[in-house]
């Protein structure tokens, strides 16, 4: 057999070379797999499931409130105006919803109460839910906070024959909305859900911020903006972080339902990728530290003439 015959420095640097390509082209691949817009719209696709579970909630709750009031306006025994008529029926009603009507009033079209607490009747004539239904229209008006207690309004006219003959007044507690929207705390620690205005005041506790409920604004046109524009770009929340968010119109009083989640996924990205340079770099220096054990041997067998001597007895 032929000596075989080698340049060992170059023949050395092409293994070394070669081995130290193979964990570059296994760390390119895996961070490929790692699609950072596949994992944004992983993030953007579980708030709309949560948005639209939360919006579900909170409009059929709302919407079981306003029929409740409709339907006692509509009933025979509630256009007598005779509260003995219709007493046990409002008592029903607020019995079955204890945490939602704080007040239910029937009051005439001169503005005196024929059942309920006692409010003082010029107080009662200045409420613009009060106002509105006695002109015919159902009312709800805007968030109203008092001693930490947070509430809307609701005048149902009372027709009778085709002409209001008085109202139906209510002061629902919005507590029911905290619980509606607060599901989505319960998948990961930065995502939340609140409800705000039509300015931007949020009806809805925030998950950071302490006693936000009325006194806590976002911009809310800016937030849509950036939404609308692409949910896949984050942008700033009222906090100042970066977050990805959906949004949903709640079909009452100009609210709108806003998910959102923190911009982490570059973070946990690069971490994961970090570990996976440390392991390839690990795996990297074992495999050169075994090759060069057996590149050195084999280096000593060429050049003390041994190869092919050793080769045939293999």
């Amino acid at each position: 057999m032929k000596k075989f015959k080698i340049k060992n420095k170059k023949f050395c640097t092409i293994i070394l070379l070669f081995i130290a390509v193979i964990p570059t082209f296994c760390t390119s691949f895996l961070y490929k797999k790692m699609n950072s817009d596949e994992a944004i719209d992983k993030i953007i696709n579980s708030l709309y499931t949560i948005g639209k579970d939360e919006e579900k909630k909170i409009v059929n709750k709302s919407d079981s409130i306003l029929n409740n009031l409709n339907l006692i306006s509509h009933t025979e025994c509630v256009q007598t105006l005779e509260p003995e008529h219709f007493d046990e029926l409002i008592e029903f009603v607020k019995g079955k919803n204890k945490e939602v009507y704080d007040e239910i009033l029937v009051i005439d079209k001169n503005y005196s109460i024929v059942y309920g607490n006692n409010f003082d009747r010029e107080v009662i004539k200045e409420k613009e839910c009060v106002k509105s239904a006695i002109n015919g229209q159902t009312k709800i008006t805007p968030l109203t906070k008092n001693e930490k207690v947070e509430y809307i309004e609701i005048g149902v006219p009372i027709f009778k024959e085709d002409k209001v003959i008085g109202l139906i007044y209510s002061k629902v507690n919005l507590n029911f909305l905290n619980e509606s929207v607060i599901s989505s705390r319960f998948i990961d620690e930065t995502t939340e859900s609140y409800i705000v205005d039509k300015n931007g005041v949020l009806v809805t506790e925030s998950r950071f911020v302490p006693d936000s409920v009325g006194n806590l604004r976002v911009d809310i046109k800016k937030v849509k903006a950036s939404i609308d524009y692409s949910k896949q770009i984050p942008y700033k929340d009222y906090r100042g972080k970066d977050v990805y968010g959906v949004y949903f119109d709640l079909p009452f009083n100009d609210w709108t339902l806003i998910v959102e989640d923190d911009h982490v996924i570059s973070q946990k990205n690069n971490k994961e990728i970090v570990k996976i340079g440390e392991i390839m770099a690990m795996v990297e220096a074992l495999i050169i530290a075994i090759s060069k054990k057996g590149l050195d041997s084999l280096t000593k067998s060429i050049e003390e003439g041994n190869y092919d001597e050793n080769h045939k007895k293999e």
